[in-house]
């Protein structure tokens, strides 16, 4: 049965490609405009704008066919395929055989590169705002401890002498004595092909786990530090405020309150069934459309409570509330999230009414931030907005029946039903 063009094995276009590249070996008079020479320790290439451009085209086809779990990084495989033209090219004069013997060879070693299984790397990203007497703890896939701890273990796995991507050996990589310091850190194993795409994989599964966690900032103490990745921001701070009166006189400064640190053994005891619910779904390979929904919903709601700018909580807030609500089409957004709000809130018709005409207003708020470039936002309408969203995803990760529920149509139905009950006050 002939293979689609979209997924032919990877030799048979990488081996078409390089039959006909056959980039400059010396320097042209007119290269200038080409950008930079691809060098090697065997001798310089000097491909054309066109030529790159053809380059880059296959090898983002290579990646799209090869990379679907993202597993191996485009980094990698760009490595590896300049890795096929330079053999082919045989700047080293060794002549190893014929040209098509070469092509054979460079394609056979980059399909072997490409398909090789995974490897279980040992991942730390650094975090911030995390109160250290409740470590180590872990949630989901993630284990949050002290680098001290971990370091030793990574190391392991890293190894002294590494392996660059394209197989080729470097003694001078890994040299050195390690630096010890009691940063905290998200840790997890990750399984993948070459170590940038784990760390890829690793951080973005450290930054999950960290805005489904912000999700609880208001069950810690007072003046919560939200849990932020290092490459994201550097974490809280205090500073100082000028204030003087309008004459000039009084001049004095006002030193900020440092937040305390997020407490996750507090988060623990006050809700526990919503956490155990969203460390459940992180550990989960095999997710429901629903159980997508729901922990995509948690992750923006995070993201409200950890957010600096009121408007950008607000916005991070609706956000979640459309992804667990509105789970399925565009239309009528407003008309849908208004009564599904406020069945999530309460079961009273008082009450319910109430919160609809509040939603219009925060909604309308929102448009205004995103369609208009709102930018001053009352902080007591983020409080109001925070407070609902909380609320809401709580009463979605405690219900039974949604966590039964599998795919994005049968939420929509089920949440059809619930506000297409008569309202009562009982």
């Amino acid at each position: 049965m002939p293979n689609h063009d979209n997924k032919a094995p990877v030799i048979s276009f990488v081996r078409e490609f390089l039959k006909k590249f056959r980039p400059s070996t010396t320097l042209p008079p007119d290269y200038g405009d080409s950008g930079l020479p691809w060098i090697r320790t065997e001798g310089l290439l000097f491909p054309t704008r066109e030529e790159k451009v053809e380059y880059r085209e296959i090898l983002n086809r290579l990646y799209a066919q090869v990379a679907e779990k993202d597993d191996i990084s485009l980094d990698a495989l760009d490595r590896a395929l300049r890795t096929a033209v330079f053999h082919v090219a045989d700047l080293s004069n060794t002549q190893e055989k014929r040209r098509r013997d070469r092509v054979r060879r460079a394609a056979e070693v980059l399909e072997a590169f490409a398909h090789r299984p995974p490897r279980d790397f040992e991942i730390g990203i650094e975090v911030r705002g995390l109160d250290a007497d409740t470590l180590p703890f872990e949630f989901g896939l993630v284990r949050f401890e002290r680098m001290s701890e971990a370091f030793k273990r990574i190391d392991k796995v890293r190894g002294s002498i590494r392996t660059d991507d394209s197989g080729v050996s470097d003694a001078a990589d890994g040299a050195g004595t390690p630096t010890y310091h009691d940063a905290i850190i998200g840790s997890l194993t990750v399984s993948a092909r070459d170590h940038k795409a784990a760390e890829v994989l690793g951080e973005r599964e450290v930054r999950t786990t960290v805005e489904c966690l912000n999700l609880f900032l208001p069950y810690v103490p007072h003046f919560s530090s939200p849990i932020y990745v290092l490459t994201e921001r550097t974490g809280s701070s205090s500073f100082d405020r000028l204030i003087c009166d309008p004459d000039g006189q009084n001049l004095s400064y006002s030193h900020a309150p440092s937040p305390d640190i997020y407490s996750f053994a507090e988060v623990r005891g006050k809700q526990r069934p919503a956490l155990e619910r969203v460390q459940q779904l992180l550990k989960s390979r095999c997710r429901s459309e629903v159980d997508e929904l729901l922990l995509q919903a948690v992750r923006w709601g995070g993201r409200a409570f950890a957010a600096h700018a009121l408007e950008d909580s607000v916005v991070f807030a609706f956000t979640a509330l459309e992804c667990a609500l509105v789970p399925r089409g565009k239309e009528k957004i407003l008309d849908r999230l208004v009564p599904r709000l406020a069945w999530a809130i309460s079961d009273t018709a008082s009450v319910r009414g109430q919160v609809s005409g509040e939603t219009k207003r925060a909604y309308d708020l929102r448009s205004r931030i995103i369609h208009d470039g709102r930018i001053e936002v009352p902080a007591s309408e983020r409080a109001w907005v925070q407070g609902v969203t909380l609320i809401a995803l709580l009463k979605l990760l405690f219900n039974r029946e949604v966590s039964e529920l599998d795919t994005r149509k049968d939420l929509e139905e089920y949440l059809r039903k619930q506000t297409a009950k008569p309202d009562s006050d009982g």
